[in-house]
């Protein structure tokens, strides 16, 4: 993640603490980021230099204004007049974070060979629960390649369960 990000994500998670609508800055947010991954035409538009960042700004407010909080209108139109509203994706998940470091909850994803049942998956969050020591909010994704087993990425850690990791492993003893 960029420090611009992380420093655009900070500062509306100040402004979030302050005004008590983390919550709901969060979830316009996942909307807005949503709406954008969707259509990346209006990021190009939000940052086209040929078009002026006044103009921009306008039609950006014309958009959100009464759909999203003001607060969040006014830091994308930020983003849009210092020309990072690139950063605006990297921003959401930074913001992210933050919140879920303020609730203790950690973001985590888990990567299968296939899909988990739902048994599987309540079992996954409570070890992973257990270990960390809080909530987890879990992510699945299923990556045919890892053959079997699972890789879980949590906090900066990768915990990597997989068996094309364990079969690595046996190649690297069985070669010494």
């Amino acid at each position: 993640m960029s420090t611009i990000s992380k420093e655009y994500a900070e500062a509306l998670f100040t402004i979030a603490l302050e005004e008590d609508c983390i919550d709901e800055i969060y979830s316009s947010l996942n909307m807005m980021n949503e709406l954008f991954s969707e259509n990346p035409e209006y990021i190009e538009f939000l940052s086209a230099p040929s078009i002026p960042k006044a103009e921009r700004s306008s039609k950006l407010e014309e958009c959100f204004s009464g759909k999203v909080p003001d607060t969040l209108v006014y830091y994308v139109s930020v983003m849009v007049k210092r020309g990072d509203i690139r950063a605006f994706s990297e921003s959401v998940g930074e913001y992210g974070n933050l919140c879920f470091a303020v609730k203790s909850v950690s973001s985590a994803i888990a990567i299968s060979a296939v899909p988990l049942s739902e048994p599987e998956r309540v079992r996954l969050i409570q070890k992973l629960e257990n270990l960390c020591g809080h909530k987890v909010q879990l992510q699945y994704k299923v990556d045919p390649s890892l053959l079997g087993g699972i890789v879980v990425e949590i906090d900066g850690r990768i915990i990597d369960g997989s068996l094309r990791h364990r079969m690595r492993e046996l190649k690297g003893i069985i070669s010494e």
